[in-house]
């Protein structure tokens, strides 16, 4: 299992994820607080609400696909705010 939190301003992000998602034979859920829903799944991501801050969990051990995993995600990870 591998967990990465992601951002997603709307849901044209989510769709975009969700087209990612899809690529991996292995189960994604996200989960925001005590909701999770399949990744792979357009009424899922929607039903999240934009904009969002999730986890995204992937089902695998493998470290060639959490390597790609991990790549995918880059336009998604939430970012640290400056309180500057």
């Amino acid at each position: 299992m591998h967990k990465k939190e992601i951002h997603l301003e709307n849901l044209k992000m989510g769709l975009d994820l969700v087209n990612v998602l899809t690529t991996f034979k292995d189960d994604v859920d996200l989960s925001k607080g005590s909701i999770c829903v399949d990744g792979k799944s357009v009424i899922g991501v929607s039903s999240l609400g934009y904009p969002t801050t999730m986890d995204v969990v992937l089902h695998s051990d493998n470290e060639i696909t959490i390597g790609i995993f991990e790549r995918c995600l880059d336009n998604f990870l939430a970012k640290a705010v400056d309180d500057d």
